[in-house]
């Protein structure tokens, strides 16, 4: 683990901050769409979506204050192996293969041309941003307390939790699926982020895989039938394997 974080205060001080810039700004958009005096497409709660987004971001710079230097956040964010592309480009694909192959096709409402666009932006600030956060800080700080699979496990949940305010406003995305629903998928995403991490992919890997899949879930029209769920618990069983046999490899050097 990074030798500037040895505080066992950092985890509560980053989660408080993260959830109270995020909690913040979300439920004042869920309050606002449900007093009907906007909605979820207006621009007025556009900024407080944006912002709220950042809350994992701004509460690992707080907590890093190495950080916050143009060296070291370069360090903290690009900070890998240069094998763990490798890495990062197997789970993209079968990722990809997962979704795409158990799909009703792409979706109509969103062109074809402006899927790397939509990739652009889930990465740099609609959910790649947060992974400053949750595999740069939390995940490390709880590796060092927990056993690996639980401190991924714990994780997760946390980061599914996290997103609670999007259910709570009326017409947004994400009440099409079911919370509970969410939150294992995030779980799984987070072992596959977490591998990616231990085989020593930086932050910014798992900011593209995050935002890669996040697009491709946009981008496709899920069936959530048995092959797409063997096709996830294969590669979230590759991704445990990933991260374990990293961790005997750091233990034997």
């Amino acid at each position: 683990m990074d030798e500037a974080m040895t505080d066992g205060r950092h985890i509560a001080r980053y989660l408080i901050i993260a959830f109270a810039m995020t909690w913040t700004c979300w439920m004042a958009r869920a309050a606002l769409c449900a007093s009907g005096v906007a909605t979820v497409d207006s621009p007025a709660v556009l900024p407080l979506f944006l912002i709220g987004g950042f809350g994992p971001t701004v509460a690992a710079l707080v907590v890093r204050p190495d950080a916050r230097s143009l060296h070291g956040f370069a360090r903290f964010v690009c900070g890998g192996s240069r094998t763990s592309i490798g890495w990062l480009f197997l789970l993209v694909v079968l990722g990809a293969l997962s979704i795409a192959g158990n799909s009703s096709g792409l979706n109509a409402a969103i062109p074809a041309f402006a899927i790397p666009v939509i990739f652009l932006v889930t990465t740099l600030i609609g959910g790649g941003n947060e992974e400053l956060g949750w595999r740069g800080v939390l995940q490390p700080e709880l590796e060092g307390r927990l056993p690996y699979p639980v401190a991924t496990l714990v994780t997760g949940v946390i980061w599914s939790v996290w997103h609670v305010p999007f259910w709570l406003t009326p017409g947004d995305s994400h009440l099409s699926f079911p919370f509970l629903l969410f939150a294992l998928q995030a779980v799984l995403l987070s072992f596959w982020l977490a591998g990616l991490r231990r085989r020593g992919g930086s932050v910014l890997w798992c900011a593209v895989l995050h935002g890669a899949m996040n697009t491709l879930m946009s981008a496709f029209v899920l069936q959530l039938n048995a092959p797409f769920v063997i096709g996830m618990l294969a590669i979230t069983a590759l991704s445990i394997w990933m991260g374990m046999a990293a961790q005997r490899d750091d233990r034997r050097a």
